[in-house]
């Protein structure tokens, strides 16, 4: 993970630790020592991306950074002088980009696969439970 692009997003948004702390339910000395081990949960890293409207692998890019950045109000557009000759490495890093975030959602889409069996067990639990009870 690019922690950087996170700290960066912080501050340029003027964020505190506390508005984050209501943002993601953790204590303000939780996060400050996630800053400091530079270690993100997954479930914190989902609820800031959405907080800072950012996709979460976004976070996973080290090496496409945009040249300039203009803030229009509470989005921002991302503006990056392309000369021919950068073209392919360009097109390149947007392969790269779209591969990682592939890799990204197919973690994610495994992980929701494997909290639906766990709910389909209790279900089915619930349901000999029931059925011992009548």
């Amino acid at each position: 993970m690019n922690f950087k692009k996170l700290e960066d997003l912080k501050e340029s948004r003027k964020v505190n630790f506390e508005e984050l702390s209501k943002i993601t339910g953790k204590s303000v000395g939780g996060l400050k020592k996630m800053w400091t081990n530079r270690k993100v949960s997954v479930e914190v890293l989902e609820k800031l991306a959405k907080y800072f409207k950012m996709p979460i692998a976004y976070f996973f890019d080290e090496s496409n950074a945009p040249r300039s950045v203009q803030q229009v109000g509470d989005n921002n557009i991302f503006f990056s002088e392309i000369d021919n000759d950068d073209n392919n490495a360009v097109k390149e890093n947007r392969q790269e980009y779209k591969l990682r975030e592939i890799t990204i959602l197919e973690k994610e889409l495994e992980f929701v696969k494997r909290e639906r069996d766990t709910y389909k067990q209790q279900v089915e639990d619930y349901r000999r439970i029931i059925e011992k009870m009548r």
